[in-house]
């Protein structure tokens, strides 16, 4: 082997993306010095997308106090291109699961803080803001982002407030005048699941909400609320926006976005394979092992692995794609139509959850051993 192209995701929980990359690098090098590997960690938008821009593209990143999902004191990191006007904000820095680690409540957790966020960064003179949405813990259509921005929201009784998942049924009326004179100037898009709507049996409270704590009642109540905000935002701004790919993006932010800022929305994975310039370093390359922890229907909804195996088909690459991970809960013919080579899961099937966090890198280097052995020195 003379080339090949190491570009995981985090095994969320257990490493980060730089880890794995790390490891899978080392035993690679391992087995054959004389190779190129190229480690590209990556992330498509979820947590670690900016410590990935960091340490990939070497982008300065910002420190700044905001507030988490339940309006407690948190810090957050945001990237900023040398060029001087883009800044790219992750949502879970501000909403991300972690900070929602034993009290997970989409009904109650606010996306205030990643408006902060943007707030800071408009503030400094970045003009293009791009929101990279993956990984939230919130469901509350993006309105706690607004209000922190400007925007401001009205129930039935003329009174101001900041709507979460469980009030988002009372806003009555939406003022955008303050918000239009903040982003005056500014450009605003976000890195999301693209396959990701608004509300519906295919809406972020059905898909994403029960992993957020939501119970079958909340998952009712949510989408209902996110119907009502939808009505609001057709009545209040002319904005029907609830049908377009990414309008449930970070619990419903995704709609906001498009409705009150005019943002662009498009595939995180996509946009990090861009600035990474991944079509021209993937080029002649004899294998690209990618990864991600946890590979399910979920993958194929615009994630890393789905959305790596899915470019090097369009370039028209015959080069073989592998996915290490966690787990694997998809058939052969799925693995197959998703342009995937082959699945190599790390974790014996004797290993209990627990002990496999355990034994995450020792795990990891065997499975890479047994994969390249395999492939290139067979018995």
């Amino acid at each position: 082997m003379k080339k090949c192209i190491v570009i995981p995701d985090s095994f969320k929980g257990f490493m980060s993306s730089s880890e794995v990359a790390s490891i899978i690098s080392s035993e690679i090098r391992k087995l054959f010095p004389e190779c190129e590997v190229l480690s590209l960690p990556i992330a498509d938008g979820s947590a670690g997308t900016i410590d990935c821009i960091r340490d990939v593209l070497h982008w300065d990143t910002i420190e700044v106090n905001t507030l988490g999902p339940f309006n407690d004191p948190v810090k957050a990191r945001y990237a900023v291109h040398p060029d001087g006007n883009t800044a790219i904000i992750e949502s879970a820095q501000a909403v991300g699961l972690a900070l929602a680690y034993g009290r997970l409540d989409p009904s109650k957790a606010s996306t205030y803080g990643i408006g902060v966020i943007v707030k800071d960064a408009i503030s400094r003179g970045y003009k293009n803001i791009i929101l990279a949405l993956g990984g939230s813990c919130s469901n509350d259509g993006g309105a706690g982002f607004a209000t922190a921005l400007g925007v401001r929201f009205y129930d039935e009784f003329d009174n101001l407030f900041t709507p979460v998942g469980a009030t988002l049924n009372h806003v009555t009326k939406i003022d955008t005048s303050e918000c239009d004179k903040l982003i005056e100037g500014c450009t605003i898009g976000a890195m999301c699941d693209i396959l990701s709507l608004m509300h519906g049996p295919n809406g972020t409270a059905s898909i994403y909400s029960p992993q957020k704590g939501a119970d079958i009642n909340m998952v009712a109540m949510l989408d209902r609320n996110l119907v009502h905000l939808d009505s609001i935002l057709k009545s209040e701004l002319g904005k029907d926006v609830s049908g377009i790919n990414g309008s449930g993006a970070c619990g419903g932010l995704g709609a906001m976005l498009l409705a009150v800022f005019n943002a662009n929305l498009g595939s995180g994975i996509n946009y990090m394979l861009d600035i990474m310039n991944f079509d021209e370093l993937c080029q002649n390359s004899d294998m690209i092992i990618t990864g991600e922890g946890c590979l399910d229907y979920r993958s194929l909804r615009g994630k890393t692995v789905y959305g790596i195996a899915s470019r090097v088909k369009q370039l028209g690459l015959h080069t073989p794609v592998v996915a290490v991970v966690g787990t694997n809960k998809l058939d052969f013919e799925t693995i197959a139509k998703a342009g995937i080579s082959s699945v190599v899961p790390i974790t014996p099937t004797y290993m209990q959850y627990e002990e496999s966090k355990l034994h995450c890198a020792t795990n990891l280097r065997n499975a890479i051993t047994r994969l390249i052995l395999s492939r290139y020195c067979p018995i």
